[in-house]
Parts: C-alpha cells; structure tokens; sequence
C-alpha cells in the first residue's frame, strides 16, 4: 500500500513538473484603479495562484508573466518555488486612462492567461471632482433591489448629459461601496450608459451593510495625497458629506425626490440639472475650474458656501 502512495506521488509529481496547471489570480493596484501625476510611478502587484497538483509540486522551469502597459512589454517575472507575487513599477507619462496587463502562457499550444487593472494619469492642470457612484449616479427600483440581477441599475435623469459635460474641464473618478470584483461590471455599465469611464474607488471593507463615513473619509485622504487637486466632492447623504469635508473639499449635495437638505450649509442642487447650474453659474465657474484658487478657499477655511445654492439664484 505505501509503495501505490509513493508511485502515485511520484506520478503526481511528475505531471506537475511536466505542466502543471496554473492560473493567474488577480493583478491588482491596492484593489483599486489608481491615480498619478505625469511622472509619477504606481505598483503593480500581480499574483499567481495555483491550482490542482501545482499546488503541492511546483512546476519547474515555467515561462515568465509578461507585464505590458498598454501594448508595450515593461517587464518580465520568472514564477516559481517561493515567487508568486510578483511587484513591478509602472511610470505614467501620458494623461489618461492606461490598461496594465499581466499574460502567461504555459505553452504555444495553450490560450494564455491574461488579467488586466487600469491606471490614470491625471492632468494636473485641472480641478478634480470624486462623484459617489451609488446615490448621486444610479437609480435603483424596489424591483432591481428585490432581484439583484441589476446592481448598478440605471443612470439618474440627466446624469449622463451632466457628466459628459463635466469631464470636458473636469477630471472625475467614482467613489462605490461595491467591491473590488464589481469593477470591470461598473466600467461595462458607465460605457453602455454613456456615461464618461474615470478611476473607479472602493470603500467597501467586507462589511457591505455596515458602511461608515470615516472609510470613505481614508479613501479620498489617500487619494487627496495623491492628487491635492481633487477639491470637489458630488454626493447624497450625511456620510458623503462628511467624508468630504473631513478632507477640506468642496461638499456638493444632490437632492432627488425632494429629500431634505443634509446641511444648510453645504451647497445644495436639485438633480443633475440643478448641479450643471451651480457649476456654470458665471460667479462660480472661474473658481471651480482654477486649481489655484480653489486651494486658495481651501487654505482660507474652504469658505464654499459663498458659491449660493442654485434654487435660491434661479
């Protein structure tokens, strides 16, 4: 009996060596899409994960995973023995959206494994506005929340319209509390919508249902280190107001369906028609699109409410 178990072993081992059977497990960038300034570099962590009897006995000799940056090879990683994560440095140079590949192939005659995450470069030139996805973007029925089989739903009146408009002197990136494995799903929904596709941010921390302000609050600080000029934040509720001013940003609340007003004091707009106006009001846009001066009001004590509330000037 222990001489079967051995050969088996053996065998077991053998077929490993010969091919075994891996897969790539994720490429991510902390879990989210990432931000940098011309110049700046972001880390790319790529993981191997094994599967069936690779686990056990690694396979030798394996080919390398190549990391592209859009189409272009960056770098080489040899897996194997203790490697199967993998770190590479990745320099953004040009402003806007970069696809950063990691592609294995275990043989010619085998379709390669390929897992992707994106990269933005952002234009420092501009004011950067982080919209929360879930209340201010979508609109779910009764029937999508009983069903789950449309977790995003569909897009607000005139979202579509507004952001499009936005993203032409704007930089915009979205805020969710979905998690990591929803975001090739949000990036197919905004492109069906019609909707402008920007960096994708998750606050969700594995409790979904027991969402807390100060996690959205630890994203955008990360985030605001990373680009000071993201100064505007276009939200909801109580928890989106805090999260932005904790952070010393611009707070814009959308109402819909008459909800009451979560501060009197924070700018406040009904709909996305009401927000296109606030930002376009002649005493107001001058300041939006500055970078300077919105951080000179930002240093002053970030006295925004002097930019009024659209329902009181029409």
């Amino acid at each position: 009996m222990r001489g079967t178990r051995r050969l088996i072993l053996i065998l077991a081992g053998a077929l490993a060596a010969a091919g075994g059977c891996t897969d790539i497990g994720g490429l991510s960038v902390a879990s989210d899409d990432q931000l940098a300034q011309p110049g700046q570099t972001v880390r790319v962590v790529t993981q191997m994960r094994r599967r069936g009897l690779s686990r056990w006995f690694p396979p030798s000799n394996m080919p390398p995973i190549r990391i592209y940056r859009d189409n272009e090879l960056l770098a080489e990683h040899r897996p194997g023995g203790e490697a199967w994560e993998f770190v590479t440095e990745v320099t953004l140079d040009t402003v806007g959206e970069h696809a950063i590949d990691a592609i294995y192939q275990s043989r010619a005659d085998r379709k390669p494994l390929q897992a992707t995450c994106y990269a933005y470069c952002w234009d420092a030139s501009r004011v950067g506005i982080a919209v929360d996805l879930d209340r201010v973007v979508c609109r779910k029925t009764q029937l999508d929340r009983m069903l789950g089989d449309r977790p995003l739903g569909d897009p607000r009146e005139d979202c579509a319209a507004t952001l499009a408009a936005l993203a032409q002197d704007y930089y915009l990136c979205y805020l969710t509390e979905h998690g990591p494995d929803m975001k090739e799903d949000i990036r197919a929904w905004l492109k069906e919508n019609g909707l402008p596709v920007g960096p994708i941010f998750t606050w969700d921390t594995g409790r979904r249902m027991s969402l807390r302000s100060g996690d959205q609050a630890a994203v955008l600080a990360e985030l605001r280190e990373r680009v000071p000029a993201l100064l505007i934040g276009v939200g909801e509720g109580k928890a989106d107001l805090e999260a932005f001013t904790a952070n010393r940003m611009l707070a814009v609340m959308v109402q819909f369906d008459g909800t009451p007003a979560v501060d009197p004091q924070a700018p406040r707009v009904a709909g996305w028609r009401g927000l296109w106006a606030l930002f376009n009001l002649p005493a107001n846009r001058p300041i939006l699109t500055d970078p300077r001066q919105m951080l000179e009001l930002h240093h002053r004590g970030g006295e925004y409410v002097s930019l009024g509330h659209v329902e009181e000037r029409e």
